[in-house]
């Protein structure tokens, strides 16, 4: 698309020289009268200028707003590159995530963790995509929610399903996982849920997704949590005993020779 092509040429324009125009860019970036690729350019500009571009926060809403999808797109991402300072823009970010093209609901979604706890009326929308399988924006929406840290603990079950059910691709479970271990606090541990996985699994599998998540979550692990950890591998470690017994005592029944019906085991 032409704006990458711009965009690639902008990263070499320096960013002190881009905050001397800045007047000159929200201008740009508003004037629904321009080209809308002209806008892009603007846009560019003002997201090379991270939070330094906040007083832009009006006319990117604009460019939110716009009818050109490729000018959509960079007004959502560059919202993002503002922080906290983008709050204002949370309620159109969030209508944002229905937009018809699917960049735009991508990168609205990261615009709002990248805007953090303020933006928490996203939280609901955000998970109900991380529970739909089919959704474009589940993978989007663990890195938003993780972004948001705390803030977003009522996302905790949906990402545990999600990493114990190692469904998604690699790195995508891991996502999930770094995002547990931002979300976690005092208040909303992570680390009990997977206690119960380890002292529940049904097999190796479960047991060591189990173990590599306690593994990531335990160094950040309150001492009761870490106590109820130490229960559970106590627990984890006698069924475990338990199954190779089992597993001992069906290998050496079918390896016995069969016995005749009726065979007597005296002599004749």
């Amino acid at each position: 698309m032409r704006w990458s092509i711009l965009f690639a040429l902008l990263v070499l324009v320096a960013p002190a020289r881009a905050e001397e125009h800045l007047s000159d860019w929200i201008a740009q970036a508003g004037d629904r009268s321009l080209d809308p690729y002209d806008r892009c350019e603007a846009v560019y500009q003002l997201q090379l200028l991270g939070a330094r571009a906040a007083p832009a926060l009006p006319a990117l809403l604009v460019a939110l707003a716009d009818e050109n999808v490729d000018l959509r797109e960079v007004a959502a991402e560059t919202l993002g590159h503002l922080g906290a300072q983008a709050t204002p823009a949370v309620p159109a970010l969030i209508a944002a995530l229905d937009d018809p093209g699917l960049a735009v609901r991508q990168k609205a979604a990261l615009a709002l963790g990248r805007i953090g706890p303020t933006a928490a009326p996203a939280i609901p929308p955000l998970i109900s995509a991380l529970e739909n399988p089919a959704s474009p924006l589940q993978v989007v929406a663990i890195r938003s929610l993780g972004d948001m840290g705390p803030a977003a603990w009522r996302a905790i079950p949906a990402l545990h399903d999600l990493y114990r059910a190692q469904t998604l691709p690699v790195e995508d479970c891991e996502a999930a996982l770094e995002a547990l271990v931002s979300i976690q606090s005092p208040d909303h541990p992570v680390l009990p849920e997977f206690v119960d996985d380890l002292r529940t699994a049904p097999g190796h599998f479960e047991t060591v997704v189990a173990v590599e998540a306690i593994g990531r979550l335990a160094d950040v692990a309150t001492p009761s949590a870490v106590l109820a950890l130490l229960d559970a591998l106590d627990e984890a470690a006698g069924e475990l005993a338990r199954r190779l017994a089992l597993a001992e005592a069906a290998a050496a029944s079918a390896a016995a020779p069969a016995r005749a019906p009726g065979a007597g085991g005296g002599p004749s």
